[in-house]
């Protein structure tokens, strides 16, 4: 959201692995659980905090680019705010120059609300001087005691990171519990996230958010990290776009039917009731989505609650226990592409090669662990499945039905 003086810029199955032993949610380490290539290794150390979980009170909350000033817009969306939800606070690309009463009399009712706020900053991709940025830093505070800062404009290059690092240390030297978000627009480098609270990896129009494939990296880590700011999409498509937003591992989402980037976060839009009833629908309700009809996006069935207890001891060939592919169902291959998916027990995905991704549940509470993977015909696509019968798709992949009160895991497909 970048923007300075009012200008905005902006079906075949196969039997797949299960690994013999399964972590279940709420441990500390993932192990894989499906290869798709025969015989391919992999430490166990680079998936150990693909179990990470969200520290947000919902699966998603909606993240609010208010650029607009005080008046019905506001009151709008403060009417409508859920605890947890983030408003940035734009009062003139940054603080502005003196206090500004309207700003302050919303501010105060959104933290009433239970909403958190964010300071907006423009960085301009490092040229920003550091003495400006600690003087917005303190205007936030003393004037709107706002303390999380929202740093626009924000280089994606390893190379910028020093400056980064003094910025985001600036905010927290004014409050040690203070928050940061960063917003280069895209993926950036992965060394990022050991600076920003929360990362902006995608700010762009409907059809670029389709095409966009997020890094493996990023399913290692919580959702409540990383935050989409989605434009044009139309209103039929936006429960599609905040359902594929959440199976790439997003926790804060803004999606909007505004396609001008002059005036792009200067109103809200014209679905904003609908959109935070969709946000809010994934809030304590599992990995339930709603079928989306774009490629890339993710829905489910809604798993059962069998409990399988001891399938992670039990050893390959034992009755029950995970199957082991042959290297003649090689489920995780593309056809003749040069590449190959992985999936832990959590539901992280990830991709060598040219292997795309196309979502995860790592973000989701699952009832039971993921034990099994498979790719459409087209490679364009994935299942995963639950060890209490519960399927998720992916990409064009379809949803037929789930296995309903089972006595028996489930350890293939």
């Amino acid at each position: 959201m970048r923007k300075t003086s009012g200008v905005t810029r902006i079906a075949t199955f196969v039997i797949l692995a299960a690994s013999a032993t399964l972590s279940w949610p709420g441990t500390t380490e993932s192990s894989i659980v499906n290869l798709s290539a025969p015989g391919v290794q992999v430490p166990t150390s680079i998936l150990a905090s693909a179990d990470s979980s969200s520290t947000l009170p919902c699966a998603q909350q909606s993240l609010l680019p208010a650029y607009f000033y005080p008046g019905a817009a506001w009151q709008s969306a403060l009417s409508s705010a859920t605890p947890g939800s983030s408003i940035i606070v734009n009062p003139s690309s940054g603080p502005g120059t003196t206090p500004n009463a309207a700003y302050q009399q919303v501010i105060a009712a959104a933290r009433s609300e239970g909403v958190r706020l964010w300071g907006y900053i423009d960085t301009k991709y490092t040229s920003t001087p550091l003495g400006s940025i600690d003087s917005q830093i303190a205007d936030y505070q003393e004037w709107y005691g706002i303390t999380n800062i929202f740093f626009d404009d924000a280089s994606s290059s390893a190379g910028d990171l020093s400056y980064y690092r003094l910025v985001s240390q600036a905010v927290r030297t004014a409050d040690p519990g203070a928050s940061v978000m960063l917003n280069p627009g895209d993926y950036p480098d992965s060394s990022y996230a050991s600076l920003g609270d929360v990362l902006v990896v995608f700010e762009g129009d409907y059809q670029s958010f389709l095409q966009s494939e997020p890094p493996s990296w990023v399913n290692t880590l919580p959702a409540d990290m990383f935050a989409a700011l989605v434009s044009a999409v139309p209103a039929a498509q936006m429960p599609s776009v905040v359902a594929l937003s959440s199976a790439r591992n997003v926790g804060y989402t803004y999606v909007t039917d505004h396609v001008d980037v002059a005036t792009l976060y200067e109103q809200l839009p014209s679905y904003w009731t609908a959109e935070l009833q969709d946000l809010s629908a994934n809030c304590g309700s599992g990995p339930t989505l709603t079928a989306p009809s774009q490629p890339g996006s993710a829905s489910s069935s809604q798993p059962g609650t069998v409990d399988p207890p001891g399938l992670s001891d039990l050893p390959p060939g034992e009755p029950g226990a995970p199957a082991v592919p042959s290297p003649a169902s090689n489920p995780g291959s593309l056809g003749d592409s040069l590449g190959y998916r992985m999936v832990t027990s959590t539901g992280g995905v990830l991709t060598f090669g040219d292997a795309a991704f196309y979502g995860t549940t790592a973000s989701k509470h699952l009832n039971a662990p993921i034990v099994a993977m498979a790719p459409t015909p087209d490679g364009h696509g994935y299942w995963l499945i639950g060890a209490d019968g519960g399927v998720f798709t992916f990409g064009d992949a379809a949803y037929y039905g789930t296995g309903v009160s089972l006595r028996l895991p489930v350890v293939g497909m």
